[in-house]
């Protein structure tokens, strides 16, 4: 398997918000400060998955603000035997006050899976799988070094690892979201995260 290391970037526009109006619920979940990403506070990785050019929708979800919690992650898949990709991801976070909400990310009508707990006082800190012309399968890895189970069919051509960066055993960012790109399927996704030196 192919080992994929991405170093953090600043690369994204957010014109990418103007695609936002295209997926009800995810607009209010934006809440990344222009001018935080301007001063390189908020970075983006690369993208995984979509082998063809992006045919889909954008969307660019901060999941955490400051305070938050990631409690659990649900994959939503298709209901197709022969042909099983990632449609959606559907995530709990809890506040400081201890209130719950939940952000799905692509299609909210996918066969929902199991759920993953996050692992106590771990944070999110990437994410591996195949893909092809969509994200096949998924599986989620938390800052304790432990990995979630593998979500999605069998398909996909392609490898990918895309995790934060760690220096003397520690990481060297924290999670705060994803962006990408879906169809009726999650077609393509990156990590939006806070570095820390």
């Amino acid at each position: 398997m192919k080992l994929l290391r991405i170093r953090p970037i600043v690369a994204i526009s957010f014109l990418l918000s103007t695609n936002l109006n295209a997926l009800p619920g995810l607009s209010q979940s934006l809440t990344l400060s222009e001018e935080k990403a301007q001063l390189g506070e908020i970075h983006y990785s690369a993208r995984v998955g979509g082998t063809i050019p992006t045919q889909g929708d954008t969307f660019l979800v901060q999941v955490l603000s400051e305070g938050d919690v990631l409690r659990r992650i649900q994959v939503g898949t298709n209901e197709e035997v022969n042909f099983q990709v990632v449609q959606a991801l559907l995530l709990v976070v809890e506040d400081s006050v201890g209130q719950a909400r939940e952000l799905t990310i692509g299609n909210a009508n996918s066969e929902w899976k199991e759920s993953v707990e996050v692992p106590e006082g771990a944070e999110l800190v990437g994410i591996s799988g195949a893909s092809g012309w969509w994200i096949d399968q998924i599986r989620f890895h938390f800052s304790d070094g432990s990995a979630s189970d593998t979500f999605g069919g069998t398909g996909g051509d392609t490898d990918f690892r895309l995790l934060l960066s760690q220096r003397d055993k520690k990481w060297k960012g924290r999670w705060l979201g994803f962006w990408g790109t879906h169809t009726n399927y999650l077609e393509s996704l990156g990590l939006i995260f806070w570095p820390i030196e």
